[in-house]
């Protein structure tokens, strides 16, 4: 088995939680609260601004060329497509992109960024790049998750959160997810079980902070 699959197979229960959470239920019938959306993309604009420094960090610590120009590539799907995603929503919603930045980080938020941060920096090349990935890849399957069934309910077209959910579930995410995949089993070939346990901790870890990041956009 891969181990991005025995990775997400890991957290698969907390994945299916998270498509019963009532932020991504309301996302799913178009009756999520406009407010709650607005802290969510406030924060999560902050967050990606950090996040593409996970990134950057990987970078840094890498000596294989081929693993930073598929770090580069998809820091630029963050801080260019999926920042742009973002801002058109939060200027529908009477923020600007600095009027965002500008707002406290939530302690939520805080604390989910410190974690990334500090495995990045201060951890394996393995972990930093792992600790990037619970991100990436829950949002391709929550989105897709969202999509069928919107559409299933009825409440795709027309739906004031369809931009998100094409967004994360399109082809040019779709791409990242990918290429995430194809990273997180080319930087194992060379780990030993004891790492790679490690390492699903490290997942594990990030994806229990992603289900307390729609916790905090839900209740506040």
């Amino acid at each position: 088995m891969a181990f991005s699959d025995q990775l997400m197979g890991s957290v698969k229960d907390i994945w299916e939680n998270m498509m019963e959470h009532p932020f991504i239920t309301g996302m799913i019938d178009g009756s999520l609260d406009k407010n709650k959306f607005t802290r969510y993309l406030i924060q999560d604009t902050i967050y990606l601004k950090y996040y593409a420094k996970v990134y950057a960090w990987g970078m840094i610590k890498s000596d294989d060329t081929e693993i930073m120009r598929r770090l580069y590539r998809d820091m630029d799907v963050i801080v260019s497509d999926e920042s742009m995603m973002h801002i058109q929503y939060l200027k529908d919603l009477g923020y600007s992109e600095e009027e965002a930045l500008a707002q406290p980080v939530h302690p939520v938020n805080k604390a989910y960024l410190d974690y990334m941060l500090h495995v990045s920096q201060y951890g394996t090349l393995e972990e930093g790049l792992i600790g990037l990935m619970p991100c990436a890849l829950s949002y391709y399957y929550i989105a897709s998750n969202c999509r069928e069934r919107a559409i299933a309910l009825g409440t795709y077209e027309n739906n004031y959160y369809k931009e998100w959910i094409d967004h994360y579930c399109g082809e040019g995410y779709k791409g990242c997810y990918d290429r995430t995949v194809a990273l997180c089993d080319l930087i194992v070939k060379n780990v030993v079980d004891t790492q790679k346990r490690r390492l699903l901790e490290v997942f594990l870890t990030g994806t229990e902070h992603e289900f307390r990041f729609w916790d905090m956009a839900f209740a506040g």
